[in-house]
């Protein structure tokens, strides 16, 4: 096995878990976000004539609650006006003229 055929199955190596720990990185940064779905990586191992040339990811799969996608769906969607409302209250006392200190 030459060199070059080494650093390409590192390379890809590295890169394929690159792509997982953006993944796990996903989980994490959304992991209280409703009705966000955890995924995950599939990886395989690559071959060329029976010989190893690497790893791929084989697929990104969502880990889906059904009963939970369910019941999010049967909620009432809130309305654009009703959010403009809620947040037009706050929005006069932090838009203040600055003071002249």
């Amino acid at each position: 096995m030459s060199l070059a055929v080494t650093l390409s199955n590192a390379l890809s190596g590295l890169a394929a878990n690159q792509s997982a720990l953006q993944v796990t990185s996903n989980n994490v940064a959304n992991a209280n976000t409703e009705g966000y779905a955890r995924k995950t990586v599939e990886l395989e191992s690559r071959l060329l004539d029976g010989i190893g040339s690497g790893v791929s990811i084989s697929g990104i799969n969502r880990a889906v609650d059904r009963v939970t996608a369910r019941d999010i769906g049967r909620r009432p969607a809130q309305s654009c006006s009703s959010i403009r409302t809620d947040t037009g209250g706050a929005l006069p006392s932090v838009a203040t003229a600055p003071s002249t200190v």
